[in-house]
């Protein structure tokens, strides 16, 4: 045979051979929602290329526009998509105009976004028809198995009757699932990789390559996955997801300098939910330092640090030299509501012992906290402002509570344990219309937001997200003489900002003005269903207020640049 006879009967074989599409696809009418190189999928096709029977070419996608203009071109047998709040819409509307296309297309999804009571699960799958399965746990071998399968057989009813753990799908309007166990919450245990080496890295086998070199997107890696905690306001928390399992530090080293060679930015995402916390972590953060030594990168490093073993965590950000970026998880510091949401939290002096370590680097720390949480109220909310500003945290993000798909905060009797009352906002900058075979669709991203319990009534709520703007503005680097000049008065920097919240109540300028169209909008951006969200989005001039940024932008970013910018002399008059 000729080379050129086998080039032939390659590339016939290549033309007949099915095509996989995996999607973790991101809005892109507002720029990036999702600016990170898309690692999970890519460890799916890693891991299938692996262990799979059948072979299969497997493509991956990060663009909505990517994606419509390829699928009307190669028309793939088998789509997967990502399911996360920032992107579930999006990928649920390329999930029906696939189906409509192209009905006998096997359309999967997975992640974190999805119900884990039994019964919410089933009206998970009736809601969204055009999703044949959906895949838990670690997606990389229920993928694996149910690609297997669909080579196979290329029939749909197939793959939804297979018995493999981790992988649901509706039947006749009814669940159908396999669950080898239950974990020790009494929800189903999920599949997990073990072994992190099990799945070849997809830096490593070149599978990313596309995405390192777009200007527009930025890498993360893991060491680790899993998170020991529990806490009932995160996906992670579930008891499935508790064991921690770790990756070779030398696969690490070798991921980032991949990267290193090939990525023109500064930044990176280590995506461990508890960084620092663990012996590994110090050997990662001397990995970390060396490349930086060798290639000046990374510069930034964003990462989600240990809630324990603040020692260590102190010691990588040593070792990293001002380019760790500290974020400390506080959400509370009341103990009945750490309590209610199952939080080990860090000390009170533990932060302050992290916050005036980091000040002294380049890096800046940050300190998250959820309001309305379960047991949560405004004299509390406000007590957890107060300690946090008093440990000297660079910046203080103050957050609603969202009410996840996948967490134990989502479930029937968290939400009746504390009288939790929901009302559903658009997710900012997570909107766009798309085109697919010549045909429009419109995408509108949608959370749910916790606005009442029964410790904390809706007006003071919308109290609490005025008081969030203030400390917002007065917290950011515009006013850091001012704060210096309160502390170095021995006064506290809480106080004076209650004395600026109260003192916006009492005059008319225009300062105050730009407030009160900020609780306004807090209230007007809340809709009590979906449904009554959705339609009044797909109205036309609604929606071009979302283009414009006039509606559906993070509140807080919104009129913190307008309070700055435009309150003038009037917001230094009252600063001073």
């Amino acid at each position: 045979m000729t080379v050129e006879q086998f080039n032939t009967i390659l590339d016939l074989k290549n033309l007949l051979m099915d095509k996989i599409y995996l999607c973790d696809i991101s809005h892109t009418s507002q720029g990036i929602t999702s600016e990170y190189v898309p690692y999970a999928i890519g460890c799916l096709k890693s891991y299938f290329h692996e262990h799979g029977d059948e072979e299969a070419e497997v493509r991956l996608f990060k663009f909505p526009e990517k994606l419509a203009a390829e699928f009307e071109q190669e028309k793939p047998t088998m789509v997967g998509f990502s399911n996360y709040m920032w992107n579930l819409d999006i990928s649920y509307t390329f999930a029906k105009a696939i189906k409509k296309i192209a009905p006998d297309t096997l359309v999967f999804m997975g992640g974190r976004n999805y119900p884990i009571e039994t019964h919410r699960q089933e009206k998970w799958l009736q809601n969204y028809p055009a999703v044949d399965v959906y895949l838990t746990g670690n997606g990389e071998e229920p993928f694996q198995k149910i690609a297997d399968v669909w080579l196979k057989t290329h029939s749909i009813n197939e793959v939804k009757h297979a018995k493999i753990d981790g992988v649901h799908s509706c039947i006749d309007g009814k669940l159908h699932k396999t669950v080898l166990a239950q974990a020790k919450d009494g929800y189903d245990e999920e599949p997990r990789v073990q072994d992190l080496l099990q799945t070849p890295s997809p830096y490593l086998m070149g599978y990313l390559d596309q995405f390192l070199i777009d200007p527009r997107l930025n890498p993360l890696v893991e060491s680790n996955r899993g998170c020991p905690f529990q806490c009932t306001f995160c996906a992670d928390g579930i008891s499935a997801q508790n064991k921690i399992y770790k990756t070779d530090p030398k696969r690490f080293e070798a991921e980032l300098t991949y990267i290193a060679e090939r990525y023109e930015g500064k930044y990176l995402l280590i995506a461990d939910d508890n960084f620092g916390m663990y012996p590994e972590d110090v050997e990662i953060s001397k990995i970390i330092a060396r490349c930086k030594e060798k290639y000046d990168f990374p510069h930034h490093l964003q990462v989600c640090a240990g809630k324990n073993n603040q020692a260590r965590i102190i010691e990588c950000s040593d070792i990293l030299e001002g380019t760790l970026r500290l974020g400390a998880s506080i959400q509370s510091m009341d103990d009945e509501v750490l309590a209610n949401v199952k939080r080990s939290n860090i000390s009170y002096q533990k932060l302050i012992d992290v916050s005036m370590r980091v000040s002294d680097t380049e890096a800046s720390s940050y300190s998250e906290v959820i309001l309305a949480l379960p047991g949560d109220s405004k004299e509390k909310h406000y007590s957890t402002i107060d300690k946090v500003v008093d440990a000297g945290i660079n910046q203080v993000r103050l957050l609603t509570l969202i009410i996840l798909d996948g967490s134990e905060l989502g479930t029937d009797a968290d939400i009746n344990k504390f009288n939790i009352k929901t009302r559903y906002r658009a997710v900012h900058r997570s909107f766009g219309v798309y085109e697919l075979n010549g045909e429009n669709f419109p995408s509108v991203e949608i959370e749910e937001v916790c606005v009442e319990t029964s410790t904390m009534s809706f007006e003071e709520y919308l109290e609490c997200r005025h008081f969030a703007l203030i400390v917002a503005v007065f917290t950011s680097k515009q006013f850091d003489i001012v704060r210096r000049l309160v502390e170095e008065n021995g006064l506290s920097f809480f106080d004076y900002l209650i004395e600026v919240s109260d003192r916006t109540t009492k005059d008319e300028s225009s300062f105050a003005k730009i407030l009160s169209d900020h609780r306004n909008e807090a209230e007007e951006e809340l809709f009590s269903t979906r449904e009554e969200l959705i339609s009044y989005y797909k109205q036309d001039e609604a929606y071009l207020q979302l283009l414009e940024g006039s509606i559906g932008d993070n509140l807080v970013r919104k009129y913190l640049t307008k309070m700055i910018y435009l309150g003038g002399a009037e917001i230094l008059n009252l600063a001073f």
